[in-house]
Order: C-alpha cells, then structure tokens, then sequence
C-alpha cells in the first residue's frame, strides 16, 4: 500500500508518450495499458511451479489481476474515460516473465532499483514491447511469493513527476509481495497498487499531499476509498474509487475536497 514516490530511469530516446510533461511510463489511466507480470525469485522468496501451493497462488494473481483490470476500467468508464487494460499473460506470452534477483535485500528497499534496471537491460526490449501493443502506459507487476507473516506491504515504483529530462523514462510498477502479516493480498491491494502508478496517493496516513486533518475526516466517515482502506478480500474489490482518486489520476481537473481540505495539486495539472 506504501508509495516509493522514486523511479527507476533508464537513458533512451524513446517514449511512449505523447503529452509534453514527462509522466512516467504510467502517465494517463485513459487508452491502451499493458501490465507485464513478472515472477520473481529474491534472496529469501522463491517460486516452485512444481509446488501445489505456489501453482494455486500463481492461479489466483491471474485472476486477481483481471478483476483488478476490469474494476478500473469500470472506474474510467464512469468518468467517460475509455481505458483498455491488458492483463492476460496466459494468452499473451510477453506479458511472463520469471527473473531472478538474487541480490536484492529484504531489509532494503532501495537494493531492488539497481537489480530491476539491470533486469530490464537483458531482457525486456520497452519501445517494441509497447509498439506491438500500441500501448500508451505500461505498468510491471513484480510478484513476490512472501510468507504469511512478511511484514512488509506491496508498494508502487510511482514516478513523482518531476526530475527527468526527455531523453529518460520513470518505469512504474508494482512490487506485490503475496502474503502479508496474516493476510493474502490479492485483487483490491492490486488496484491500489496500480492506482499509485497512474498518480493516485495514499489517504491512510499524512503526507506533503494529504494533511492529517483529512486522514482524520476518512476515519470520522468510515471511508471506503480504495486508496484509504484495503478489506483483503483477494478475489473481488468492494471499495470506492471516488472524485478525489479520480482527480489524483486526472480523470478531473477538479475535486471537492482537495479544495476544501487544501490537498495536494494533482500530478496531471502540474
């Protein structure tokens, strides 16, 4: 649920954007979104397709990941936004990968940035993988397969909208670890995570965005925005997206109560 308002930057020519700021690989939820899945071994986690276990876990992120897809496009929709978001990496072969980073540290989140970019470098080509899809946004889906009390929480690589020149991208994903403090994660805690991607900020803590004063008027109201309050239900989502999220991924250029509570200016308006 935690944000890394960081990102992950690569030197190149190409971009997959067409606005003149500089968003990110995830700059508008509007248009084509591919969503590369990638099954990831680290120093403490691994997957064993062999394993009964990890095989069920594998096919529950699948279907997961389409209830996700299809609850934010479902959201767009309702703002008159058409969004088209390919998930499907059963039926879509570059959208797999397995890596192995064995280096990165469990205690240290920053140690997986080095390893992920040295990963993109030998194995994924972006601008063809986005060109054979006409994509606008892509978005990477770390998996991580946690045991049940890892204490850590998925987080989004979000780009902050700020910092590169036109010549470097910010890849933005998500690195979902599976099970957390008791708990399996699975299709809200993905939307949330995607969310982040797309410019959407966490609404269950204080931030330079958010003052305590509003986090304190989500808990007065019992708010079920999906950037607020995840239920861990993993196979069906039954929190809200509301104006505020809708603002923050720049579905409006305007939100009732970033106006009244003096929120932070959404990413797309700067």
């Amino acid at each position: 649920m935690s944000v890394l308002v960081m990102c992950m930057l690569l030197a190149g020519s190409g971009s997959i954007k067409t606005e003149a700021a500089n968003l990110g690989t995830a700059h508008f939820i509007g248009g084509k979104t591919i969503l590369v899945s990638i099954f990831t071994n680290t120093s403490k986690y691994s997957w064993d397709f062999d394993n009964p276990d990890d095989f069920q876990t594998y096919s529950s992120l699948y279907h997961q990941l389409q209830t996700a897809a299809e609850w934010i496009e479902e959201q767009t929709a309702a703002w008159n936004v058409w969004s088209d978001i390919e998930w499907d990496w059963y039926n879509n072969k570059d959208l797999y990968y397995v890596a192995d980073l064995p280096n990165v540290n469990e205690e240290y989140i920053d140690s997986r940035y080095p390893e992920t970019l040295d990963w993109f470098e030998s194995h994924i080509d972006v601008d063809a993988l986005t060109a054979r899809y006409n994509a606008d946004n892509i978005i990477f889906m770390w998996y991580i397969n946690t045991d049940l009390y890892h204490d850590e929480h998925c987080h989004a690589f979000q780009f902050d909208y700020k910092g590169l020149t036109d010549n470097q991208k910010g890849y933005e994903g998500v690195w979902f670890n599976v099970h957390m403090s008791g708990y399996t994660k699975g299709a809200s805690a993905m939307a949330h995570e995607i969310l982040h991607c797309f410019g959407a900020v966490d609404l269950y803590r204080s931030s330079d965005q958010i003052p305590q004063s509003y986090v304190d008027h989500l808990k007065s109201i019992g708010s079920t925005d999906i950037m607020y309050m995840i239920y861990d239900r993993p196979d069906k989502i039954t929190e809200t997206f509301t104006e505020l999220d809708a603002y923050y991924v720049g579905l409006t250029p305007n939100s009732h109560d970033a106006q009244v509570y003096g929120l932070g200016k959404s990413p797309h308006l700067q």
